[in-house]
């Protein structure tokens, strides 16, 4: 069995980099006029996890710059900041950017 464990919009995490990987590989057939270019060339593929890699990193610093809720505490009367969490497994939505630009990068050394 697989589980998901999430919080927040970090289930989104797998949906914008399949998107943007997918998207670019569509364009790129478009641009070269061939339906199998993507599929013999590298690059394409790199682009996308690249675009993929900027995305998630964007989407996810402006999740976490948002200000939170802000409660006072009854014991010790100070007021704390309570932000939304947003990662998936555990980690933050922003930082999920490096596995697509660490998979384009070693791809072109495998």
């Amino acid at each position: 069995m697989f589980i998901v464990v999430w919080r927040g919009f970090g289930i989104f995490v797998p949906v914008v980099m399949l998107s943007c990987i997918v998207a670019t590989n569509f364009i790129v057939d478009l641009v070269m006029q061939n339906p199998d270019y993507s599929k013999w060339h590298y690059w394409p593929k790199a682009l996308g996890a690249v675009i993929a890699a900027v995305a998630v990193w964007l989407i996810g610093r402006y999740l976490h710059s948002r200000p939170g809720e802000m409660v006072i505490e009854k014991n010790t009367v100070t007021a704390v900041e309570r932000k939304k969490i947003h990662s998936l497994f555990g980690i933050h939505f922003e930082y999920w950017a490096f596995l697509p630009l660490a998979f384009s990068v070693l791809g072109y050394f495998v």
